[in-house]
């Protein structure tokens, strides 16, 4: 046992999707259904729960599909990255795919992503997603917002933290992610992991295959502050009647309203976030001063990080930002980080047992 070579089956799979999941069984079967609707059929998955409870395996299980593995972590580490980089180091394809637990594709994702990752022979593919949110009748949901045109690697140096979001969104030559290296915990990290990941390919000049396409719909009901109660605990039937709305429009039924719905939306009141300028800051405009395109030469020439110096200075802790989140979500607070070698092994264990579902 503990082979380093070992990892998912991956047969005759092109790519690996990994989905990082912690106790939203009800989001997940519809995340799983808009995999299973995919276009492009040559795919492996593995579910990887954040010491989930019962539920999410019964949720894999009832999908009933040789394809998608399920591992559960034996520790809890209470975000992404660390789940993330468990599946990323588990895989054997030639690339890697990232489904958020309550993120939906539409069905030509894989198939438009790896003609473009393929055709460009680029190491990362970078697509387009649309926001939603819940409105108060619980079936239904509100387009609020799309991801900024024209993404690269180094927008996240002088953008806000979600300028990178979803990852649900990201396509990643595995030989890229052997270079690179896994994702770094939140806890530390002055940016978020997804962030950080994305600067470091852009330091290793990663060459990005990007798409504006919209192939991604992103369930971003959770960033609303409910200071009453954890957000995980809100059932959200909404993400549901998306996912109806998208099999009965196919893709490029539900791409044509995109304008038109997001305009609307709009009109109606609803105020989209600002992909290209900081706004959480504790002193506004202190991070802004520092993020110059000089600032950004000197990351790329030396990986001295300007935004990191300045949090630092203030006296800011690591990790901040996912530490709000998960408060918010769950009511926890944000631990040291287990070791992810320990964890890929528990998860080879799993496989090994045949105990993945």
């Amino acid at each position: 046992m503990g082979r380093q070579n070992e990892g998912l089956p991956s047969g005759t799979a092109r790519v690996t999707v990994v989905i990082a999941t912690y106790n939203r069984p009800e989001a997940l079967k519809f995340t799983l259904r808009s995999l299973l609707d995919q276009t492009f059929e040559d795919w492996t998955a593995i579910v990887v729960g954040d010491c989930c409870g019962p539920e999410t395996g019964r949720v894999v299980s009832e999908v009933n599909d040789s394809r998608i593995l399920y591992v559960n972590l034996p520790v809890r580490c209470g975000e992404q990255a660390l789940p993330n980089s468990v599946g990323m180091t588990l895989a054997r394809t030639d690339y890697v795919a990232f489904l958020n637990h309550d993120d939906l594709w539409l069905p030509d994702h894989l198939a438009h992503g790896l003609a473009s990752i393929q055709s460009s022979d680029a190491g990362a593919f970078l697509g387009a997603a649309v926001f939603v949110k819940s409105l108060a009748r619980e079936d239904a949901v509100v387009l609020i917002e799309q991801t900024l045109p024209g993404r690269t690697f180094r927008t996240a140096f002088r953008r806000p933290y979600y300028v990178m979001e979803p990852i649900s969104t990201w396509i990643v030559h595995r030989r890229v992610i052997r270079r690179i290296g896994p994702m770094t915990p939140a806890a530390d990290l002055y940016r978020t992991p997804l962030e950080d990941w994305a600067l470091r390919f852009w330091r290793g000049n990663v060459r990005l295959s990007q798409s504006d396409l919209v192939t991604v719909v992103k369930d971003n009901s959770l960033a609303e502050k409910q200071r009453s109660v954890p957000t995980y605990s809100v059932l959200r039937p909404g993400l549901a009647a998306m996912y109806e709305e998208i099999r009965a429009l196919g893709a490029e039924g539900f791409r044509s309203q995109l304008p038109a719905r997001l305009a609307q939306a709009r009109s109606a009141g609803a105020k989209p976030r600002d992909f290209r300028t900081f706004h959480d800051e504790p002193v506004p405009g202190t991070f802004r001063q520092h993020l110059t395109a000089a600032a950004a030469k000197q990351f790329k020439d030396t990986g001295v990080d300007a935004f990191a110096e300045a949090c630092h200075a203030q006296g800011l802790e690591r990790g901040r930002i996912l530490r709000r989140a998960l408060l918010r979500r769950v009511g926890e607070t944000l631990g040291a980080p287990p070791d992810l070698n320990v964890l890929v092994e528990a998860a080879r264990q799993q496989i090994e047992a045949g105990d993945t579902a």
